[in-house]
């Protein structure tokens, strides 16, 4: 006799053309000098806290023009997915990242960060946040400088991508943390990576082209308790089911589509963001070329030796 583990969540689907405007109204309505952040957390109906997942947060932030959001550090581990606009950018530790639309940015556990844009418009962002795993542990510290405060820049702007992304890292000086050097993942890049490997036309039958975001000096996961990936789908790819002990958190850097996830299915387009749960099959039907950025506490899981799969076709 065998038992197998229930979901701890339920599938959940967000359209970004209902959500932008409810950001939009929150950016008119909400002056900055009286929140830290605007950010409108997107609750998974299927838990009782207002989380994506039991383990993770999910957000859209939003910043307009000559805005400054004050630095801040906190034990729990973030990462932003840049939805749209320009002229913003993140700070973490020292280094300024200019946030351009797929780029990937982390402000791990404990790493001072702040934002900011200098053009006009709006910046927006998914926030990704490992604080349901961290309140669950009772470990939520934060610290907090003046909410107009920007960090002094110490590096140049995006310097340890430079320094330890291009297959190459110092002899000596490299820091030992426990999270990757790099803290900016920029989508030009990874775009260029998956359109060279797609046309190899070596697809997975379950995942099609999916890339693990990496610390390049381990080539383990970019932070310890969150894994991201990206995942290119070819046009009219359709996977086998698959379900894992992770789940995970979804946006559509690219293409439109379906998702099944357990008996539900859910039609997709571009900056939409969906939820799926631990322990459920899911599958893909893509109508176009699509690419997802995903993030989980595989990386957690796996470091405890606990992370499984079952994919449908063996």
């Amino acid at each position: 006799m065998s038992t197998e583990p229930k979901p701890a969540c339920s599938a959940a689907h967000w359209r970004y053309n209902e959500i932008k405007p409810l950001l939009t109204r929150t950016a008119r309505e909400v002056d900055p000098s009286e929140a830290e952040r605007r950010v409108l957390l997107l609750h998974n109906p299927g838990l009782k806290t207002p989380f994506a997942t039991h383990t993770l947060g999910c957000g859209l932030q939003i910043l307009l023009g000559g805005e400054i959001e004050g630095k801040h550090r906190h034990t729990p581990s973030a990462l932003r997915l840049v939805i749209e606009g320009d002229g913003g950018y993140t700070t973490t530790d020292g280094e300024r990242m200019w946030m351009k639309p797929g780029d990937v940015i982390t402000t791990p556990s404990w790493t001072w960060h702040d934002h900011g844009k200098v053009t006009d418009g709006e910046m927006i962002w998914l926030d990704g946040i490992d604080v349901p795993l961290i309140n669950h542990l009772h470990l939520n510290f934060t610290e907090y400088g003046l909410q107009d405060q920007r960090q002094e820049l110490t590096v140049a702007d995006e310097d340890s991508h430079y320094r330890y992304g291009s297959g190459l890292a110092p002899l000596s000086g490299v820091p030992v943390r426990p999270f990757s050097p790099i803290y900016y993942y920029p989508y030009s890049r990874t775009r260029e990576i998956l359109g060279a490997l797609a046309r190899e036309g070596e697809w997975d039958t379950c995942h099609a082209l999916k890339m693990r975001l990496t610390n390049p000096l381990t080539g383990g996961n970019f932070m310890p308790t969150i894994a991201g990936f990206m995942q290119l789908l070819p046009s009219g790819f359709s996977s086998a089911p698959v379900r894992s002990t992770d789940a995970a958190i979804y946006s559509v850097v690219e293409g439109t589509g379906k998702v099944s996830i357990g008996d539900e299915c859910f039609s997709f387009n571009q900056h939409d963001v969906f939820v799926t749960p631990n322990w459920t099959d899911i599958r893909f039907d893509c109508e176009q070329e699509t690419v997802l950025f995903s993030y989980s506490d595989r990386a957690m899981q796996e470091n405890l030796s606990l992370w499984r799969e079952r994919r449908g076709d063996v």
